[in-house]
């Protein structure tokens, strides 16, 4: 597998985790994976686009793939980059895209970016994950700020800002949590897979 190619169709979803440098994809990733453990279920593929060359780590049909990428790829710029190039290719093999969001920073530059690709893209499934729950002290009703910057963002890219579903929690959380499903701190991973299997469905790119 190179840096910009997917792995042949096993019957799985391939995910790209995207976002914000620091906001937790790999985090979540690695939570995602964990949680697919404890409840048995499998079918997902999460390709998370990182500056480093990829380490896949597979487990059993789920696999955390961290794809070779340039942080050059953030820069906007009046052409295309290689590295943009290759994110825009790799971004065309994938069934849907989990767009992170640290609730603590909110929109960052690399997030805009990373939607404005989404569309350049034409990718169909889109889910945000609010991350940092654990982190945010929402007495002046921070959350609701952030999200509404999350959905004037999706929005302003042309995608359905005002139905896509945001989910809020802590990666970090989940990766710390016992070994009972119905932990607590699982519920957001929960609403994540659920909408994932709602918005996903049918949406490769190209298919």
């Amino acid at each position: 597998m190179t840096g910009t190619e997917l792995a042949g169709d096993n019957g799985s979803l391939n995910v790209a985790i995207i976002g914000h440098e620091g906001h937790g994809k790999t985090t979540l990733a690695t939570a995602l994976v964990g949680y697919s453990g404890l409840r048995g279920f499998s079918g997902y593929r999460f390709i998370e686009l990182f500056d480093q060359e990829h380490k896949p780590v597979d487990i059993g049909d789920m696999t955390v793939a961290k794809q070779a990428t340039s942080e050059d790829h953030y820069s906007h710029t009046s052409g295309y980059s290689e590295e943009t190039s290759g994110f825009i290719r790799l971004m065309g093999q994938v069934d849907g895209a989990i767009l992170v969001i640290a609730a603590n920073e909110g929109v960052m530059p690399q997030t805009k970016e990373h939607v404005r690709l989404a569309r350049e893209v034409n990718l169909r499934g889109l889910v945000v994950f609010m991350n940092k729950m654990d982190i945010v002290d929402n007495e002046l009703g921070i959350l609701d700020i952030v999200e509404m910057d999350i959905r004037d963002l999706l929005n302003e890219y042309e995608f359905p800002g005002d139905e896509i579903p945001i989910i809020r929690g802590s990666a970090l959380k989940a990766v710390e949590g016992p070994d009972d499903p119905e932990n607590e701190v699982y519920k957001p991973l929960q609403e994540l897979v659920n909408a994932m299997a709602v918005r996903f469905a049918g949406k490769r790119n190209g298919g």
